[in-house]
């Protein structure tokens, strides 16, 4: 008997190897949609991150020539008097108002892209994590087909080898040799 109980306990094993062999087989197909988004996102996060740096250095540039020009402008006395003389100084006020929303800007900037820049090390680091899960739940998968395999085998292997005890202890028949 104990070698009926051993016998399906192996084949419910190889079975049990199979079902954790397709489980596994679809949750790693699921994975890899899942990667092959995450990589779409990355590298669109990445093109949006350089454009905006781009735009970031070419903001700075704009503010740096303009308060140059701007310092240019007040260190000239004819035109601080022309501009207090014919707009009451608002051109100044205006360039200085200018200056402080672009220097506003620049910033607000700068922090876009290092907050753009932590997001994208986040997604890359997510993106490196989901591989190395990936290559685990593989693994995983392949060990319960392996498993699954072997199990098969040695249920097939079990039930020739001891088909004429199996027959006898299924049908219960006691058989004693009388001598």
């Amino acid at each position: 008997m104990s070698k009926v109980i051993l016998l399906a306990l192996v084949m419910v094993l190889a079975c049990a190897s199979a079902a954790g062999y397709f489980v596994i087989g679809a949750k790693v197909a699921s994975g890899e949609t899942q990667l092959a988004a995450g990589q779409k996102r990355l590298a669109t996060g990445s093109k949006a991150l350089a454009a905006g740096i781009g735009r970031l250095k070419t903001g700075e540039q704009k503010l740096s020539q303009g308060k140059h020009a701007y310092k240019n402008a007040e260190s000239n006395p004819l035109l601080v008097v022309g501009s207090d003389v014919f707009s009451g100084g608002r051109d100044f006020a205006n360039a200085r108002k200018r200056l402080s929303a672009g220097e506003a800007r620049v910033a607000a900037g700068k922090g876009a892209v290092s907050a753009g820049e932590k997001r994208l090390s986040a997604g890359q680091a997510e993106l490196r994590q989901g591989r190395q899960e990936l290559g685990m739940a593989e693994q995983a998968r392949t060990a319960c087909g392996l498993a699954a395999i072997f199990l098969a085998v040695l249920a097939v292997a079990l039930g020739i080898f001891w088909r004429r005890s199996l027959v006898r202890s299924i049908m219960h028949v006691d058989v004693r040799r009388s001598g």
